[in-house]
């Protein structure tokens, strides 16, 4: 009986985590969610407690760009003395809950297969939903917006999850590389290849150039890293370069000469003018963290403009300078170099590991989609980044481990 209940509280683990992660990632339910939640904490307490698993942090070079950022904004609605802002800021930290959830989860040895087949379900339905959408029930060539109130936010999950799903079909190609081809190995390939083209599919049907731009460039930035950090890059290597750099312009080119401009880019350019002077009247602390909209249409508004209403001036850099100053805005920037810092080295440390590259290839898109959209500001691209930076640190803390107890093992 004993025995029994041991391998229920494991098996209660395993669907909680699951489920969080599914629930998070495709955002359907947020009781769903929230029950989920609750369930991982509760069962991750029972199994640290069980196996008397000591609790440890993720690497300090980490954590001070994490840290420092929130403190930022933290500092900035202290100055301002604005009870909302400070609200908004507690509010915005508790949005990184998913990081440490699935941190303490994976530090405890949590099976990475099923953070896998999360990810592959949450994939399916979303970029399945949008195919079935665009083939079924839109005129052709109209924007799918899915689960979500907008073809950018629905595009935003989606992309958030690519990285992932991209590592997964690395993973097990690597995996079945001299295995002998069987009909389970053929399965997994075409679940393999479908999760892949759907997830592609998908970020394509919501046609958000926010999104395009940031898995376009966040790849070429990661692939240009990869090579840089060879001692010798290769006449392939460098022909591989100059290929994505042709196709970057042709790219540009074709978005500028095919009707991939919007009535609503002057609308973008006229709310970061105001932001500018937003920010400009309020340099060092901002106008709060939870203001900006209520500054915008109450003082900042250009008379050209058309949509009085919008929450965000559709970029992270201006929302967060015109809202928290000086300090939040550097406090970002810091926490981007430095997060992107600490991605850079792992990949030079560790080239061998795909975790880093795609954990860079993550952050790295939707920091650039936030530089049009919402980015990190929005609370599901902010969770889902979150949940899965908690996986790779996880991982990154456990190879550490690993490798510490081989050097006493040497001594």
């Amino acid at each position: 009986m004993g025995r029994f209940k041991n391998q229920g509280i494991y098996l209660v683990w395993y669907l909680s985590i699951f489920f969080y992660l599914f629930f998070l990632t495709t955002t359907i339910s947020n009781a769903g969610t929230s029950i989920a939640l609750a369930c991982s904490i509760l069962t991750t307490i029972c199994v640290y407690r069980r196996e008397h698993i000591k609790v440890s942090f993720p690497d300090k070079s980490f954590l001070w760009p994490f840290g420092l950022f929130f403190l930022s904004l933290l500092v900035s609605a202290l100055a301002l003395k604005d009870g909302k802002s400070l609200y908004s800021t507690w509010k915005y930290f508790t949005w990184t809950i998913p990081f440490w959830v699935f941190y303490f989860a994976g530090k405890a040895h949590f099976p990475k297969q099923v953070h896998s087949f999360a990810t592959l379900a949450a994939n399916f339905l979303l970029s399945g939903y949008a195919i079935y959408l665009a083939l079924f029930l839109l005129p052709l060539g109209s924007r799918v917006k899915g689960f979500s109130s907008s073809p950018n936010l629905y595009a935003m999950r989606i992309e958030s999850i690519l990285p992932y799903i991209c590592l997964i079909a690395l993973l097990v190609m690597q995996q079945n590389r001299n295995k002998v081809r069987s009909i389970s190995q053929r399965i997994k390939k075409v679940i393999i290849f479908l999760s892949v083209t759907s997830c592609f599919a998908g970020v394509l049907l919501t046609q958000s150039r926010g999104a395009y731009m940031g898995v376009f460039f966040g790849f070429v930035f990661v692939v240009c890293i990869h090579f840089l950090l060879r001692k010798k890059v290769s006449a392939k290597n460098i022909v591989v370069i100059v290929f994505m750099l042709f196709a970057l312009l042709c790219a540009g080119f074709y978005a500028y000469h095919n009707n991939f401009k919007r009535g609503y880019d002057r609308e973008r350019l006229l709310l970061w003018q105001s932001s500018y002077t937003m920010w400009n009247d309020h340099k060092v602390v901002g106008v709060g963290f939870a203001n900006w909209q209520k500054e915008y249409r109450e003082h900042y508004i250009s008379p050209a403009a058309k949509e009085p209403n919008l929450p965000m001036p559709h970029n992270v850099v201006v929302q967060l300078f015109a809202t928290t100053g000086l300090i939040g805005g550097i406090g970002y920037l810091l926490f981007v170099l430095g997060e992107t810092g600490f991605l850079v080295k792992r990949m030079q440390r560790f080239p061998n590991e795909l975790n880093y590259p795609m954990m860079l290839w993550a952050f790295s898109l939707i920091t650039i989609h936030g530089m049009v959209d919402a980015g990190i500001t929005n609370k599901f691209a902010m969770q889902i980044l979150c949940a899965y930076m908690g996986i790779c640190l996880a991982e990154d803390q456990l190879s550490t481990d690993v490798r510490e107890e081989q050097l006493k093992g040497d001594w």
